[in-house]
């Protein structure tokens, strides 16, 4: 069974054999998180959470990875849509990330299918989304950076 929580400082050494958390010097609430995909007791993926210092300045997904052998099996949509509730859950309307078109075409298939839309500009700006609408703004044409609603209009 797969399932998605935020690493505790207790499980730091038991993910960091299976999964690399470069990340990890970043990481304390208020500046990032990291969330990671287990299946059973093995750690299979993480994603970190950028919520300070970020590109468009709103929380920013970042370095998902997967274990070779547990890709496509919807692992990585499983630590976006965990990324954009905790986002929601801290009270934020939007969320970030980035992709490179040309290095990562997987991981640009699947922001695709999750709904993330080209902006067509050159320089990664914050794009208005339109009341109810679930999309996703991504902007640059050689690395993405994608704003998504992660709370609709009428979310307390």
């Amino acid at each position: 069974m797969l399932t998605v929580t935020e690493l505790s400082a207790d499980r730091v050494d038991l993910v960091d054999r299976h999964l690399p958390l470069s990340r990890l010097s970043e990481q304390g609430p208020e500046h990032s998180t990291y969330l990671i995909a287990w299946e059973d007791a093995q750690p299979v993926g993480h994603a970190h959470i950028a919520w300070t210092g970020t590109y468009l300045g709103v929380p920013e997904i970042q370095d998902v990875l997967v274990l070779p052998g547990h890709r496509r099996c919807g692992i990585a949509s499983l630590l976006t849509e965990a990324a954009e509730d905790e986002a929601r859950r801290r009270g934020s309307d939007r969320i970030s990330l980035s992709v490179s078109q040309d290095q990562n075409p997987a991981a640009k298939l699947l922001y695709d299918k999750l709904g993330y839309v080209d902006a067509g500009v050159e320089h990664p700006v914050l794009m208005p989304m339109p009341w109810g609408d679930d999309r996703r703004a991504v902007t640059d044409a050689t690395m993405q950076a994608a704003a998504r609603v992660v709370a609709s209009a009428d979310a307390p």
